[in-house]
């Protein structure tokens, strides 16, 4: 039996900025790993400091009964004329000394990875910083046609609105802002006015203003007087 071998096709080339999305992904993982090894280290020199603080306390512990049993030893010694008797308080002593050093290196290990684990912290929300703005790198990209679509949507309504605003004022007679309207005229509109004046009351006064000055407006105008002409003619 023949096995063919899948061609696979090659992912796309990425964009500069979302290689950089990916470069700041993966420096923010690395950063994540970094911050969580940290904050291991710090939780096992925590436990080591537990640990060398419970061994103190029993060495010292451990010195006091020494120092007691020494005392009494001597004294009994001394009451029956005897010689000094042998003390385990030296190695007591020895066992607290270690203790204590082991306390010591312990506390100074957990402060050091302590001031490790801030620094890493801080590094890890730089990291996270750059990866915000990497996204927004991204984001940009898209923006820039958005703001284009919105160019254009923008200017398709104002054409609209001019058509609008044009069959509105064939219904009366407009001298700047004041609009009077005349019956005759007025009659044929009358189906649609309830819904054009509803359309119209959502625009602003700019966009009123801008849409009476449209291109539109003179097309339309020329469209009217085809109709005077030839009632046949096409609308823009």
């Amino acid at each position: 039996m023949t096995v063919h071998a899948i061609n696979k096709q090659p992912p796309p080339a990425r964009s500069p900025e979302r290689q950089a999305l990916a470069e700041a992904n993966e420096a923010r993982a690395k950063a994540a790993r970094a911050t969580e090894a940290g904050r291991q280290a710090v939780e096992r020199a925590i436990e080591l400091v537990t640990a060398a603080e419970t061994r103190l306390a029993l060495a010292n512990t451990d010195v006091g009964r020494s120092k007691e049993r020494h005392t009494a030893d001597v004294a009994a010694a001394v009451a029956a004329g005897h010689a000094m008797p042998a003390s385990a308080l030296r190695a007591a002593r020895t066992v607290q000394a270690d203790a204590q050093d082991d306390r010591d290196a312990a506390a100074a290990a957990l402060e050091r990875l302590q001031t490790r684990l801030a620094e890493l912290e801080v590094e890890e929300g730089a990291v996270e910083l750059g990866r915000e703005a990497a996204i927004n790198a991204v984001l940009a990209v898209r923006g820039f046609q958005f703001v284009k679509d919105l160019a254009a949507r923008r200017s398709e309504t104002l054409e609209l609105l001019a058509r609008l605003l044009f069959i509105h004022d064939r219904a009366g007679q407009r001298r700047g802002d004041i609009f009077s309207p005349i019956r005759e005229l007025s009659e044929p509109l009358a189906a649609l006015a309830p819904e054009l004046d509803s359309a119209l009351g959502t625009v602003t006064y700019t966009d009123l203003q801008a849409a009476r000055t449209h291109l539109a407006v003179q097309r339309w105008e020329a469209a009217v007087a085809q109709l005077r002409m030839n009632p046949d003619a096409q609308l823009p």
